[in-house]
């Protein structure tokens, strides 16, 4: 059982860097806001988690996809209030990997 929840601490030490890693590359023009949606889902579904951790990570993602979904379907650019909105949605999915 120890083991199993070293396992699954190392996995999650290991994700919170690919989320961060992720977050930066989204900051520097590195990776799309569709990219980084998709990523942050996929990274959330790999880590088993009974804490509520993935629950509120869940939440970011709606909140982006949101704000992706508008900019796609008109094939624009974000705006400001939206990229404000995505940063402060970044900042949230930070505070959760500390």
């Amino acid at each position: 059982m120890r083991h199993d929840l070293t396992m699954v601490n190392e996995l999650f030490v290991r994700q919170s860097a690919n989320f961060l890693s992720l977050i930066e590359r989204y900051q520097a023009g590195k990776v799309g806001l569709n990219s980084l949606v998709q990523k942050v889902e996929d990274l959330r579904l790999i880590v088993d988690d009974r804490s509520g951790w993935g629950d509120a990570v869940f939440q970011v993602v709606i909140n982006l996809e949101q704000i992706n979904a508008v900019a796609a379907i008109v094939r624009r650019e974000l705006r400001e209030d939206e990229a404000k909105f995505v940063d402060q949605q970044l900042r949230n999915l930070e505070l959760l990997e500390n």
